[in-house]
């Protein structure tokens, strides 16, 4: 038999005759990676950006991020109990994608604190952090 060779002709083996040895690879049966929703990042836009006008428009842009391509179902949760109905958003990568929700706060209206979430559905479900923001206008 010919001994076993590099491409480049490299003679290899185990032992002191350089016998030939054998590989034997599985290919595993595991299941697909789950990719999933793993970040999602608040920005505040107020309109006008100052003063106390009759309304502020308060709008949350909410970026998605995702390890890998999937198909999620979310949606928007709110201090004041009007949430969005769930909504699909389709990732055919890692990669990021915004969106936005507004709230219109009229002069008068509670100084308290409100907030707003992006609540993940599927295909795991996350509760992600509240986004907090302040109405500065007696």
């Amino acid at each position: 038999e010919a001994a076993t060779q590099t491409p480049w002709g490299v003679t290899f083996g185990l032992g002191p005759f350089n016998s030939k040895f054998f590989v034997r690879i599985n290919v595993n049966n595991d299941k697909k990676p789950v990719y999933e929703v793993t970040t999602v990042r608040y920005e505040l836009i107020r309109e006008p950006a100052t003063g106390c006008p009759t309304n502020v428009r308060y709008t949350v842009k909410a970026t998605i991020i995702t390890n890998g391509p999937v198909d999620i179902a979310y949606y928007w949760d709110q201090s004041d109990g009007n949430n969005s109905g769930v909504q699909n958003m389709e990732f055919k990568s890692a990669s990021s994608q915004t969106i936005s929700r507004s709230w219109l706060v009229g002069r008068g209206d509670s100084p308290n604190p409100r907030w707003m979430q992006i609540i993940v559905t599927e295909p795991k479900y996350v509760e992600f952090e509240r986004f907090v923001f302040q109405n500065n206008c007696p």
